[in-house]
């Protein structure tokens, strides 16, 4: 993916504090559907030295990953949810990655600052991982 990725690694970026403070906000937006819904519209806004990911053909993980959250936001809105069902909603883990990593994604300073060349090679990265997760490719770390 790059020089400034090759010395880090998944496991240094996945223990990072960016990383961490993703997974506290994904836990607390995972049951809210208006923070949910800012964070795809930031996602979508969101741009780095080298332009849009989307426009990329790495860019693939940035919508699997809205697509996830979408269908998750989607469920957490039906109509006649159970207090029960929200528990289960909330509380699943593959989900809440996925909202961490898009998180991370447009947090400008984490691991590799967005602003440099290569800053979203660690973004892509965890995104990369995060879509794996959910659809259950990887354990959960």
């Amino acid at each position: 993916m790059g020089d400034a990725i090759e010395g880090i690694g998944l496991a240094r970026l996945l223990a990072s504090a960016s990383f961490r403070r993703s997974r506290e906000v994904a836990a607390q937006l995972a049951g809210d559907a208006a923070g949910l819904r800012q964070l795809l519209a930031d996602v979508e806004r969101k741009v780095f030295a080298v332009g849009s990911l989307t426009s990329s053909p790495r860019g693939v993980h940035v919508d699997i990953a809205g697509a996830m959250v979408e269908a998750h936001l989607e469920e957490l809105t039906e109509p006649g949810l159970t207090a029960e069902r929200r528990a289960v909603l909330t509380s699943d883990p593959r989900p809440r990655v996925v909202i961490a990593a898009l998180h991370y994604l447009v947090t400008e300073r984490d691991v590799v600052p967005d602003w440099l060349p290569t800053g979203h090679l660690d973004d892509l990265l965890v995104l990369q991982w995060a879509s794996d997760v959910a659809r259950g490719d990887l354990p959960l770390v």
